[in-house]
C-alpha cells in the first residue's frame, strides 16, 4: 500500500546558473539576489523541474512561475537581471551545499 504526500521540502538548487560574485570560489548569494529571489517567488507557487541529483544530496532544480499568464523560468530571470551567470554543468559543483536551499 503507497501513500500520497505533499512534499512540503527539498533541498535542491537552481541549475545552470551561479552567483555573479563566485569569482573568489564564493558560491554564496548576495542579500540583494536572495531578496530579488524572494520576491519572484512571494505571490505565487512556483513549479519545479527536477533536472539531476548531485553526490552532495542537493537537487537541481528549474524553476518556473507565472507571469501575465506565461511560464516563467526564475533561473533565466535571476541572469536577464544581472543577479547570475549562466554555466553549462552544475553538477560538478562541491559547494557543501552553500547554494542548496531548502
Amino acid at each position: 500500500r503507497f501513500h500520497h504526500h505533499q512534499i512540503f521540502s527539498i533541498t535542491c538548487r537552481l541549475a545552470h546558473i551561479l552567483p555573479l560574485n563566485n569569482d573568489n570560489d564564493q558560491l554564496t548569494w548576495p542579500d540583494d539576489a536572495t531578496n530579488q529571489f524572494l520576491a519572484v517567488l512571494k505571490q505565487v507557487i512556483p513549479e519545479i523541474e527536477l533536472l539531476s541529483f548531485t553526490t552532495n544530496g542537493c537537487f537541481q532544480t528549474n524553476l518556473f512561475v507565472m507571469n501575465s499568464g506565461q511560464h516563467v523560468c526564475v533561473n533565466d530571470y535571476m541572469i536577464h537581471i544581472k543577479m547570475a551567470k549562466p554555466i553549462l554543468n552544475t553538477t560538478n559543483i562541491n559547494d557543501d551545499r552553500q547554494n542548496c536551499i531548502q
